[in-house]
């Protein structure tokens, strides 16, 4: 510690020394670099690389366990996160895309993936919990300009989802960015191959 501020070897001080944020990127740096070289400087991509994964995990959860209820005899439905109610506009508030099993999977992948890549736990829970939130707002939005559940509106899917995270872990805005921009590149990609998969289903 110096004059009250976080330190992170090779790196300059960002946030005054209160948890959080400070605690949790010093954990976040301990945990992502391999510390036998104390002297070492915490590698920025390491850290940006690390939020890219978890993030794609979250994102990746959901459409997975969609796709497992599906294939199951009889096809069930999953229950929506809204309960089906609709706001003042007559719309549903976030669509039958949104669902309690598909979010439970989101948080159950970001931690253990947090866990494989040598994170806390709670590193993961959190990013889960925050590229959810992200998606929630993009679906609160998309809904209130008329747009269908599961419809795609380039960008406002991936930003928030992403932008969240990167933010929570204490990402500068050119990581963040980074994350962000590699987010979008690779859901826009993927998007398409898991909705023809669906569609097999």
């Amino acid at each position: 510690m110096t004059g009250g501020w976080a330190v992170v070897a090779g790196r300059p001080p960002r946030v005054p020394c209160v948890r959080p944020p400070a605690d949790l990127i010093l954990r976040i740096s301990d945990a992502v670099l391999d510390r036998s070289d104390p002297s070492q400087p915490m590698p920025d991509w390491q850290l940006t690389l690390a939020t890219l994964l978890l993030v794609l995990s979250a994102n990746a959860a959901p459409a997975l366990i969609a796709l497992l209820v599906r294939s199951l005899p009889g096809g069930r439905r999953m229950p929506p996160l809204d309960g089906g109610r609709c706001l003042v506009d007559g719309r549903r508030a976030l669509g039958s895309s949104k669902t309690w099993p598909g979010l439970g999977a989101a948080l159950v992948a970001t931690t253990g993936c947090a866990m494989l890549l040598g994170l806390p736990w709670s590193i993961g829970l959190g990013v889960g919990a925050a590229a959810m939130t992200g998606d929630l707002i993009a679906s609160l939005v998309k809904r209130r300009i008329g747009l269908a559940s599961g419809s795609p509106a380039p960008l406002l899917d991936q930003v928030p989802e992403s932008m969240l995270p990167a933010l929570l872990v204490g990402l500068d805005w050119i990581e963040t960015a980074i994350v962000v921009a590699a987010f979008v590149a690779i859901d826009l990609l993927l998007t398409p191959l898991f909705k023809r998969l669906a569609s097999r289903s």
